[in-house]
């Protein structure tokens, strides 16, 4: 009878050890780095692995900065990061994928003088290190991301994301550096660990997390 009650509790304090550890290890912090001085995602997106580099492996990427309008009549220089997928985009493997990150607007009180308003300068101090805001659920302006991958001979492995659908509480949205590539340009590095919604008409979806760094070119160029 000892040894039977000997046995289970053994059973038992082998079961909670090892639940405890693999419990530890999947919720153990994981580093996903990049090259530096590269346009480049290293993440785990709802538990899909994405590590793209501008010009590696045919993915094409840029960060692009345009004048806009609203319907308010304000105007904002905005920034984009987002690479296009040309890897498989071919008549054996048709994969499309889109990956596009919101950076931060400019707002320009006058058009007039764009020339004084939007300068390296100016453009370079919106990326301070720390903490950003995210765009998400009774947050209007922020970061925010929308990614779509299409896979046409396998369906079952598309998807599109984003994390403006629902809230972004707890998330996190962190630059970790800013570093002076040119006069005109910044390498940016961001820490991010928050969540990804997808949505179907009306019904929106949590579909996990997105994990990992993200690094962005930051470059000022004149806009017409």
């Amino acid at each position: 009878m000892k040894s039977s009650l000997f046995f289970a509790w053994v059973l038992w304090i082998s079961i909670c050890v090892g639940g405890c550890s693999t419990s530890q290890e999947l919720t153990e912090p994981q580093k996903f780095l990049v090259s530096p001085n590269v346009l480049a995602m290293n993440l785990s997106i709802a538990g899909k692995p994405l590590s793209i580099e501008n010009g590696k492996n045919g993915w094409e990427g840029q960060t692009h900065s345009r004048l806009l309008v609203t319907r308010n009549n304000e105007w904002f220089v905005n920034s984009n990061l987002y690479f296009v997928d040309v890897v498989g985009a071919n008549a054996t493997t048709p994969i499309y994928a889109n990956y596009f990150v919101s950076l931060p607007k400019m707002e320009i009180s006058d058009t007039s003088r764009l020339t004084t308003e939007y300068t390296p300068q100016t453009l370079f101090a919106l990326f301070p290190k720390g903490k950003q805001v995210m765009q998400g659920k009774g947050v209007p302006n922020g970061y925010h991301v929308l990614f779509s991958y299409v896979n046409t001979q396998d369906m079952a492995k598309s998807y599109g994301y984003n994390t403006i659908d629902g809230d972004q509480e707890g998330s996190k949205w962190e630059i970790t550096a800013v570093k002076q590539l040119t006069p005109t340009s910044i390498v940016v590095t961001y820490s991010v660990d928050c969540k990804l919604y997808s949505r179907i008409g009306d019904v929106v979806k949590m579909e996990g997390k997105m994990i990992g760094t993200i690094q962005a070119i930051v470059q000022y160029k004149k806009l017409k």
